[in-house]
C-alpha cells in the first residue's frame, strides 16, 4: 500500500527540490532506462504531479478548496530530513542516489514485483514492457540469493526468460523465496542507509554539501 516519504531531487544545474512523495513510484521510477541515462523527460514526468500539488497548495491552502485530492498530504511538506517511510535523496548532479527507506529496496525486486511490471496485465503497461526489455538487451538484471551472501546466480540475458521464470515464481516457493532480481543502475550509485543509520546519512548529506534548516534538523531529531 505504501504510503509518505521525504524526497529531494538535485538537478543536475544544482538547484534543490524538497518535496514529500507517495513510496509506490520509486522504485519503477530509479529502474528504468531513462533514468539511468539521465533523460530529462523522465524526471520531468515524476516532477510534474508535485509542481501541480505546490502550485495548487498556493494558491488554495487558505480556502482548502484543492484541485488534487493530495495536494494537502504531500505539498505543505518539503523538507531535507526523514519523514513517513524515510528519506530519499536523488542527485543528479554527481548520479549518487542516497536511500534510506523503510517501505522497499529501489533496484532490488522480487519476482512478483517483476511480474506486476511484465506480466500482469492488469498492471503491466507499454511503456514497462519496453523498459524491462530494455535492461535486459543491455544487461543490468541479474538474479542473486540473498542466503548466499548476494552471490549471482545468473545474469538474465533473454527476455522470454526473465517473464518465464517471473510467471512461474511470482507466489514464493520455498525455493525461490530468496531469489531477488538487481537492477544496475550505473554510472548512477545508490548509497543505502538503514532506518537506525539516520546519523549515518546526515553526515554524509553534509558532506556532500547538502545544508539543513532548522525545520529540518528538528524533524532528523523527530526520526
Amino acid at each position: 500500500m505504501g504510503g509518505s516519504l521525504s524526497v529531494t531531487v538535485k538537478y543536475p544545474n544544482g538547484k534543490i527540490e524538497k518535496m514529500c512523495r507517495w513510496t509506490n513510484p520509486l522504485s519503477n521510477f530509479i529502474t528504468n532506462i531513462h533514468f539511468i541515462n539521465s533523460e530529462e523527460t523522465h524526471l520531468n514526468e515524476y516532477m510534474k504531479l508535485w509542481y501541480e500539488m505546490k502550485s495548487d497548495y498556493s494558491k488554495n491552502k487558505k480556502t482548502k478548496n484543492f484541485e488534487f485530492p493530495m495536494t494537502e498530504c504531500y505539498a505543505p511538506y518539503r523538507n531535507l530530513a526523514p519523514i513517513g517511510y524515510g528519506l530519499i535523496v536523488i542527485d543528479y548532479f554527481d548520479k549518487i542516489v542516497y536511500n534510506m527507506n523503510s517501505y522497499s529496496s529501489l533496484n532490488i525486486l522480487s519476482a512478483s514485483t517483476v511480474f506486476l511490471r511484465i506480466v500482469d496485465k492488469f498492471n503491466r503497461t507499454k511503456e514497462d514492457i519496453e523498459n524491462w526489455k530494455e535492461l535486459v538487451n543491455s544487461k543490468r538484471i541479474f538474479l542473486f540469493d540473498v542466503r548466499n551472501k548476494n552471490k549471482k546466480i545468473k545474469d538474465i540475458l533473454d527476455y522470454d526468460e526473465l517473464v518465464d521464470y517471473v510467471a512461474k515464481n511470482a507466489i514464493f516457493s520455498y525455493n525461490h523465496m530468496f531469489k531477488y532480481f538487481r537492477i544496475d543502475v550505473s554510472p548512477w550509485k545508490i548509497k543505502n542507509f538503514k532506518s537506525d543509520e539516520k546519523n549515518k546519512m546526515k553526515k554524509t548529506l553534509l558532506n556532500a554539501g547538502y545544508k539543513f534548516t532548522k525545520t529540518d534538523e528538528k524533524l532528523w531529531k523527530e526520526f
